[in-house]
């Protein structure tokens, strides 16, 4: 794993990114308000084939709730989803 972050052109967190399209605002923390993967990657439609908080399963959920927000962001175009 050493080296491989560096190395990536860019990185993006995948929670980040589902909490900036759900846009609950928190005041306090001056932030949107991060949810659970496993929260997610339901409202993903994401069926789990694992165990939560295994790294296989959240590895594939995190993929599927990414390739969701994709599919969201180019169905619509004033879509502010960042990366």
């Amino acid at each position: 794993f050493p080296g491989i972050v560096e190395a990536a052109s860019s990185v993006h967190c995948c929670m980040l990114r589902h909490a900036h399209h759900v846009g609950d605002w928190n005041d306090y923390r001056a932030g949107f308000r991060w949810h659970k993967l496993t929260a997610a990657a339901n409202r993903a439609g994401f069926i789990w084939q694992g165990e939560a908080h295994r790294a296989l399963a959240d590895a594939l959920a995190a993929r599927h709730v990414w390739t969701w927000l994709d599919e969201y962001k180019a169905e619509n175009e004033d879509s502010d989803i960042p990366f």
